[in-house]
């Protein structure tokens, strides 16, 4: 029977680890689908990030030109172009910033340059009243010498520049080129811009509505001309500059939210916005065209992203329907390995049946240990009867007097042997159940202590343990006393074998320590000692005779009182037990 017992769970071990094989066999498959899947993904998003910081990269030179120019013209849009300096001042798109309040005009001083401007308009108001033409002309090119040789603030400037072209308006017939140069194009050798860029250059000098207010009165003009005046009207129009948040520091090229580009330049920071999405349209129709199915390329908008570092995301229908593929594919494998996996099931449960019988021998022979002790008590008892009448009928004989007493003692070991099979016998059934009374730990201690005087060696017990109550099964316990006193008694080469008890109470428990002096328990028999027919085993020293039940009807009985007993010390002084015996509902 165990030889087939051993083949049956050898086969089921074999077919388990080989079901575990195929097990690992399919999932590796699984798993080589999906990485395939993935790697393609991720060679698919290194691609696209590598094409869209190319185009990125592109645009942001492309849009040197346009930053250089809107730099140098105000009139050129600035909007979706980025440009900072190195000290942090925000250069485009261009500040809408205006005064905050209107600052006295400063009192003029004689000989002063807007002094004499004054004067030249005067003669030119006198002028054109007298409609004197060459006078006219000459004047209008003394005050543009004036303003090309003489500085004087944006704001005077634009006012008297304003206000000889609305005097020529309404009292002449002035040529569009003379206000095209002037409002418009302006003298470059000169120096001299045009009214248009010089109001858009000096914004921050006017409050908002005087910039406003000379605004309206260049398109005025302008239109009168018939100068091109759009783009002055968008630029002069703009009411604020979109807030653009930028890190403290910008050492590599980034995107910022999903739409600007920037880059660090030897003068600042440049930067361009961009149309990502019809950059992503593109790489995403471009990677189409080379499989069955549509692969979809995204960016994550927020936040800062290095070029280098660019968070594209790509997806695709053949890749969902390859890994639901692999997953159908392996669930079904997975199935198989079930039923399999049940047929081991069944295969161990046979194993069980089997085992069970075992166990069903073992009770059975148990029992028949318990029935034959049960049976030898009765002789056993009759021998101890006619033993202890012999003893007092023998009383006057000289010889032989002590063999009455050497039949009882022998018959008190042979009891405590069947006391210990039947104790044994009955702890080995797990429904058996203490029958628990309070009791003093003192009584127990006399009990076991008189059972030993019958064993005629000499031995010394001392220990303080008055006043500890216990509720246990006052027979188990008396029995655990006796067996570790006999064991302190046979496994002692003294001449008197000493015994301690001492007992406490701690945190709601009875712990009992037990000493003696005797040979001592070696430390690789320590772990073994508690089970069933073990005995130590000492190199060079005869061992004892006894069943090895001891200590393991000790450990039995602790247990059935949800107790437990441990070896706390052992060496050539002696060995020290501590049970320890929780009170009832603990």
């Amino acid at each position: 029977m165990p030889r087939v017992v051993a083949m049956l769970v050898l086969a089921t071990g074999v077919l388990v680890v080989g079901l575990g094989a195929l097990f690992r066999v399919f999932l590796r498959e699984r798993e080589d689908v999906l990485q395939s899947a993935e790697a393609e993904r991720r060679a698919l998003e290194a691609y696209s990030a590598e094409v869209l910081r190319s185009r990125i990269l592109d645009q942001l030179e492309a849009s040197r030109e346009r930053r250089e120019e809107a730099l140098r013209d105000p009139l050129v849009p600035s909007e979706g172009l980025l440009l900072v300096s190195s000290e942090g001042e925000l250069l485009l798109p261009r500040p809408v910033r205006f005064r905050a309040e209107t600052t006295p005009p400063p009192l003029d001083e004689p000989e002063s340059p807007w002094m004499r401007r004054k004067e030249l308009l005067a003669s030119l108001d006198v002028a054109l009243n007298r409609r004197d033409r060459a006078e006219i002309e000459s004047l209008v090119r003394e005050i543009v010498a004036h303003r090309s040789v003489f500085v004087v603030s944006p704001e005077r400037d634009l006012a008297a520049t304003l206000s000889m072209l609305e005097t020529l308006r309404a009292k002449s017939d002035p040529a569009p080129a003379l206000f095209r140069v002037v409002l418009r194009d302006g003298l470059p050798d000169r120096g001299l811009p045009g009214s248009m860029r010089q109001l858009l250059l000096a914004r921050e000098r006017f409050s908002e509505a005087d910039f406003r207010a000379v605004a309206d009165r260049i398109l005025s003009l302008g239109r009168f001309a018939g100068l091109v005046t759009e783009d002055f009207a968008r630029e002069s129009s703009r009411r604020s500059t979109p807030p653009v948040e930028l890190p403290d520091k910008v050492e590599e090229p980034m995107l910022i939210d999903g739409r600007l580009g920037v880059q660090p330049t030897s003068e600042g920071l440049a930067g361009v916005e961009l149309e990502i999405s019809a950059i992503l349209f593109e790489i995403s129709k471009s990677l189409s065209a080379t499989g069955p199915d549509a692969v979809d390329v995204t960016l994550a908008p927020a936040g800062r992203h290095l070029l280098a570092e660019l968070p594209i995301a790509a997806h695709s229908k053949r890749w969902d329907r390859a890994a639901s593929t692999a997953e159908e594919r392996f669930l079904v494998k997975v199935g198989l390995l079930a039923v399999c996996f049940g047929l081991a099931i069944a295969v161990i449960a046979v194993v069980a049946t089997l085992v069970s019988r075992e166990r069903r021998l073992l009770e059975l022979k148990s029992q028949f240990v318990a029935t034959v002790s049960h049976e030898l008590r009765t002789p056993l008892a009759s021998i101890r009867l006619l033993a202890e009448s012999l003893e007092r009928r023998a009383s006057d004989l000289s010889k032989g007097q002590d063999y009455p007493a050497r039949i009882v003692r022998e018959v008190d070991s042979l009891s405590t042997l069947v006391e210990n099979i039947l104790s044994f016998s009955r702890l080995s059934k797990d429904r058996w159940v203490p029958n628990v009374e309070r009791v003093s730990l003192a009584e127990l201690v006399d009990r076991a202590k008189t059972d030993l005087l019958g064993t005629g060696r000499r031995f010394e017990w001392v220990g303080d343990v008055e006043g500890i109550e216990l509720s246990v099964d006052k027979e188990l316990l008396t029995l655990v006393l006796y067996n570790l006193g006999k064991n302190a008694i046979t496994y002692n080469e003294r001449e008197t074998a000493r015994i301690e008890v001492h007992a406490t109470k701690q945190n709601g428990a009875t712990i009992i320590e037990f000493s003696d002096n005797g040979l001592g328990i070696p430390e690789s028999e320590r772990a073994r000692v508690f089970d069933e027919f073990e005995r130590v085993h000492r190199p060079g020293i005869k061992s004892p005779k006894g069943t090895g039940l001891g200590l393991a009807i000790a450990r039995r009985v602790l247990r059935a009182h949800r107790g437990e007993i441990r070896i706390k010390s052992s060496g050539p002084e002696g060995t020290t037990f501590a049970m320890e015996l929780p009170e009832p509902g603990a």
